[in-house]
């Protein structure tokens, strides 16, 4: 009798799926055992899988279902073992099979003839065997035809292992485009649904709306400061926060109604039944609440707010992309109003919006159009009467209304991209005309400039300034950069702070522009390189009639002079004040007493014929 272990090395791996090959049905082979029975004039054939521990009957014609198998099957292990079609003409005098008591079970067998299925190359899964009661012979051509029906049994397994294999792939490639559908429609950090999913839901819920009427609302939500959070304790501890602030938020919403993570740290709550507007404020101002409660990320406890946009459809809005952005817009207001609040959104919003994009556009049209042009008002030396330089002040010509303030496009400063664009444009027209003026033998004095924020972080602005000095041919000391107190607050302060002190060693001279109107400090005052002072224009207006505006312009004044700054007072426009101003000993004054803000070309006139108040000699 052949070893178990002998099976097992003959099929290591096939028979492991004989679980679910023998579980498929194959009407093929039943009529391949009919066919052999007839072929060979046998009463009984059959497909017999066998491995070590399992027999399978496949196929059968000729056998009683309830005879025992063990002898048949102890017979196709031999087969398996055997090298081409095993023949046994009478199994009575082989004495291999003595001890099978073959009969025993009411299976006389006889004569038995079984063709290994090779499965694969030097691989046997079982056989096809063909049995009699009787003893007979089987010849060489008996055996090819054998031989060749097991090929067909063979290539009805191989064709059902395909199958086989082909449905688990199948299976397999039915996983991955679930899970690649899940990855695509939500966030992996939160595991919220993602914008992309967010927008679909939000476009059902707006085409749900419009076929069945009702209301439905909207929040973003945008954690305030969260920025700092990841700038201080790393991206980690961020990502264990914007997880701990999902909890939260996911603890107050029921099915349906989605949370929805948008991107960075803002969230969206589609409300679909939004017919209460009482109940909508309420759970926004629940949302504040509850995050308003400090917040433990990696062992750590943070101080969290939200700001809130909610808006309203049909109300508000009936389109996705509208709704979204009447959103944004109450999400923008309310970070507008100092944060940690809900706003509902407004019409006055979208409208505001509007204009700034009118804004926008009519300053990306003066630059395309060249339309930008310098306007330049004197400063004066108030002991002297010297005009020791001017100020570049933007202007921009419209084609129909002529020059125009800055005030008209003042929205473009807060854009970081336009800011740099107009900042660069009028520095290369300053230095134009202070080139032109150079040549002409004009005696202008020191032409100062505004700078914005954005300016100090778009690059290194003080090489580039250096190298456009050198193109035009001028010296630092006639150029002077004024920066106004916000400059110093900004998240690249430390960088400011290097360009400002790089342009200081070079020569030129930094202004602290509007005084007294934003949040600088003394620490400012001593830790930048600011040689003059400049006091806003409101105080000096006001300093004649109100008492403590003049204590304020008198104090900047003694405080400048203490720190060893120079003082330029900023919209001098009467005698008394100007009185007052150098009874004070400030240094410099600018206004309209002095003169108007005039073009470039209007400059070598003006300080040929240029006079000084009276007052100065009196």
């Amino acid at each position: 009798m052949p070893q178990l272990n002998d099976l097992e090395q003959e099929c290591p791996h096939v028979l492991h799926e004989l679980e679910t090959l023998a579980s498929g049905h194959y009407p093929a082979m039943d009529q391949i055992c009919k066919l052999a029975c007839k072929m060979f004039s046998v009463p009984v054939a059959a497909v017999i899988f066998s491995d070590a521990e399992n027999q399978r009957l496949m196929a059968q014609s000729g056998l009683n279902p309830d005879v025992e198998l063990t002898p048949l099957t102890e017979i196709c292990n031999y087969t398996i073992l055997a090298d081409g079609v095993l023949v046994v003409p009478d199994a009575l005098r082989d004495n291999r099979f003595t001890f099978n008591a073959i009969g025993s079970a009411g299976v006389d067998i006889r004569f038995y003839a079984g063709a290994p299925l090779d499965i694969d190359p030097g691989l046997k899964l079982g056989a096809l065997c063909v049995i009699a009661y009787e003893p007979r012979s089987f010849s060489p051509q008996d055996c090819d035809r054998l031989a060749q029906l097991a090929t067909l049994i063979v290539n009805q397994v191989r064709l059902n292992r395909k199958r086989l294999k082909l449905s688990k792939y199948s299976q397999y490639l039915a996983h991955l485009e679930e899970e690649l559908l899940w990855t695509t429609t939500h966030d992996s950090l939160t595991r919220l649904p993602n914008r992309v999913l967010f927008t679909t839901t939000l476009e059902a819920a707006v085409n749900a709306v419009k076929a069945n009427g009702g209301r439905s609302g909207l929040m973003i939500i945008d954690i305030d400061d969260f920025k700092r959070v990841n700038d201080i304790h790393g991206y980690n501890v961020g990502d264990s926060f914007l997880v701990a602030v999902t909890e939260r938020l996911s603890s107050l919403i029921d099915a349906p109604d989605m949370l929805a993570r948008l991107g960075g740290d803002e969230f969206a709550i589609l409300i679909h039944d939004a017919s209460d507007l009482t109940r909508l404020t309420l759970l926004a101002e629940s949302m504040n609440y509850n995050l308003c409660q400090p917040v433990t990320a990696n062992g750590a406890v943070f101080k969290c707010s939200a700001s809130i946009g909610l808006t309203v459809f049909p109300d508000h809005a009936s389109s996705p992309t509208e709704i979204l952005r009447s959103a944004d817009l109450a999400l923008h207001a309310a970070k507008a109003e100092g944060r940690n609040r809900t706003i509902l959104y407004k019409r006055a919003f979208r409208e505001q919006l509007e204009a700034k994009i009118e804004v926008l556009d009519r300053a990306r049209q003066a630059l395309e159009t060249n339309s930008i042009v310098p306007y330049y008002q004197p400063k004066v030396c108030l002991r002297s009467g010297v005009i020791i330089g001017f100020e570049a002040l933007l202007r921009w010509r419209h084609p129909i209304l002529g020059i125009q303030t800055p005030q008209s496009i003042w929205d473009a400063f807060a854009d970081p991209i336009l800011s740099v664009e107009i900042g660069h444009r009028m520095r290369q027209l300053v230095l134009a005309d202070m080139a032109a003026w150079t040549k002409l033998g004009v005696p202008f004095g020191a032409i100062a400039i505004n700078i914005s924020s954005a300016e100090f972080t778009s690059g290194d602005l003080a090489k580039h300034i250096h190298r456009c000095l050198q193109e035009h041919g001028l010296s630092p000391d006639v150029l002077q950069l004024e920066v106004t107190e916000t400059v110093f607050l900004g998240d690249g302060s430390g960088d400011i702070g290097n360009a400002l002190r790089s342009l200081s060693e070079d020569g030129i001279a930094i202004a602290l522009d509007d005084f007294g109107t934003g949040y600088a400090s003394l620490m400012h005052l001593r830790s930048f390189p600011v040689g003059w002072l400049k006091i806003d224009k409101s105080f000096v207006t006001d300093m004649c009639e109100h008492r403590k505006a003049a204590v304020i312009v008198n104090t900047c004044i003694e405080l400048a002079q203490s720190f060893g700054m120079g003082v330029v007072a900023e919209g001098v426009e009467s005698i008394q004040q100007l009185k007052m101003l150098k009874e004070w000993n400030c240094d410099v004054g600018q206004g309209y007493l002095f003169s108007r803000p005039m073009d470039s070309s209007a400059i070598p006139e003006f300080l040929t014929s240029w006079s000084f108040p009276e007052i100065v000699t009196s």
